[in-house]
């Protein structure tokens, strides 16, 4: 099983960046990925508060990981900058409109996400290169793989993951969200010695285009 870490400052695991060293010999602004079908439905999701929240969904798990996957793919060609910031995790908002949010994240060594979940949010990613540890919490407890350059995965309701980058060689991957995030809870391990379990540590409202709990 593995054995999460306490909890860690937030300086490595992302937030807003000042005066950076870009990594991409090309940086355009404009962004190349096809035109989306809106299918708006509506998901009811009760959050750990006293508050029910409705948000539109848009699109589903095989398209949201299409999706990252199409857009990994320009970032490979140079269509997007990528910057490598080795005191916090880099990001950039690359799409967002009411129905999904796509990001641009770098990762340099020991830079996190913490254990955490998309509330209401489908979510998917694809590591562009480098190697990502994702961390994620089952009936057993928590388990751990390797997601490597070219990898694609899904998130479903009710995921709860802690994403990292444990090794020397930064990493750089796209996600993708919908409907955008709206709220989020994060957790840490705990266990009664019978059975692992969850502990839900803090929760958030998350604003439009905001970088809060996104990895």
């Amino acid at each position: 099983m593995w054995s999460c870490p306490p909890p860690r400052t937030s300086a490595r695991s992302g937030a807003a960046v000042g005066p950076t060293t870009s990594t991409s010999a090309v940086a355009r602004a404009d962004v190349h990925t096809r035109p989306l079908e809106a299918r708006p439905l509506e998901y009811s999701v009760l959050l750990h508060a006293p508050r029910r929240i409705v948000a539109p969904i848009s699109l589903g798990l095989t398209d949201l990981v299409g999706l990252t996957q199409r857009v990994a793919a320009e970032v490979r060609a140079g269509d997007h900058e990528v910057v490598i910031d080795p005191s916090r995790r880099w990001y950039q908002r690359i799409q967002g409109d009411d129905f999904v949010d796509v990001w641009l994240i770098s990762w340099a060594t020991e830079q996190y996400a913490e254990l955490h979940d998309h509330a209401g949010s489908f979510g998917a990613l694809t590591v562009v290169s480098g190697a990502l540890t994702e961390t994620r919490w089952t009936a057993g407890g928590l388990r751990s793989r390797k997601l490597r350059a070219g990898r694609s995965v899904g998130f479903g309701l009710g995921h709860v993951h802690d994403v990292a980058n444990p090794s020397p060689t930064p990493a750089v991957s796209v996600h993708a969200y919908s409907p955008p995030l709206t709220a989020m809870s994060y957790y840490a391990p705990d266990s009664d010695g019978v059975l692992p379990r969850l502990r839900r540590t803090r929760s958030v409202l998350v604003e439009a285009g905001s970088s809060e709990g996104i990895g």
